[in-house]
């Protein structure tokens, strides 16, 4: 039977060695030799250690995007009007037609040969442009209610369907207070976990309006995201 030796029994066999002089140098080279592989492992683990990027979802990466491209297709009734954006920051520029538009530091101003005229309000067609962006969709997103989830088959592509109470839209757009049963409905695309396109049917918000609207949806597509120089918006 081998019998155990105890802890204080290594010490005291060390202790032993180094008052031997013929072992003294050994134990010492022995001792050196495992304090500095001891620090060579802690500073190994260290520096091969990789920290993990938490992965945001798609509506936190959505929300907070300042550069980008994007397509914003007005249906009005009968009538359809494209837009197009290019916005780097706080400075978007954008064209609709022959007539081109900025917004520089939340305001609006129009292209008018080569002078920018200001315009008071940030709406066009209808709708404040300010609340296109992706921080305030993003906000109308959270205060609404997933009604289904559609993945597309050998696709990256996922179709998500949202509805808010028109109330509740009117109280974040307007900061105002009505009573309405309805609801605003909402379409939003993602690919690989990054939103590409979100659609907003506003008919029932619309009702509001002095004018007849039947039909009113907004389309944005996402394109070029982070890759938009400053030069471009100018």
């Amino acid at each position: 039977m081998i019998k155990k030796v105890k802890e204080n029994e290594y010490v005291k066999l060390v202790i032993e060695l180094l008052e031997n002089r013929k072992t003294r140098a050994l134990v010492k080279l022995a001792l050196w030799g495992f304090f500095f592989l001891l620090i060579f492992s802690i500073f190994d683990v260290r520096g091969t250690h990789t920290p993990t990027k938490d992965t945001l979802s798609s509506k936190e990466e959505w929300k907070t995007m300042l550069n980008y491209k994007s397509e914003i297709t007005f249906t009005i009734n009968e009538e359809t009007y494209i837009l197009n954006s290019v916005r780097n920051g706080s400075y978007e520029k954008l064209k609709i037609g022959e007539d081109v538009y900025y917004l520089e530091q939340d305001y609006l101003y129009h292209l008018e040969g080569y002078n920018k005229k200001f315009i008071k309000e940030t709406s066009l067609l209808g709708y404040d442009l300010l609340k296109l962006r992706p921080d305030f969709l993003n906000e109308i997103l959270l205060n609404s209610k997933l009604e289904y989830t559609t993945n597309y088959e050998d696709s990256k592509l996922v179709k998500k369907g949202y509805s808010i109470n028109t109330a509740k839209f009117v109280e974040l757009y307007h900061q105002s207070i009505i009573t309405d049963d309805s609801f605003v409905t909402i379409e939003v695309m993602e690919k690989n976990n990054q939103i590409v396109q979100i659609e907003l049917d506003l008919k029932e918000m619309q009702k509001y309006s002095q004018t007849i609207i039947q039909v009113y949806k907004i389309k944005i597509i996402y394109s070029d995201i982070g890759k938009v120089s400053k030069e471009e918006v100018e």
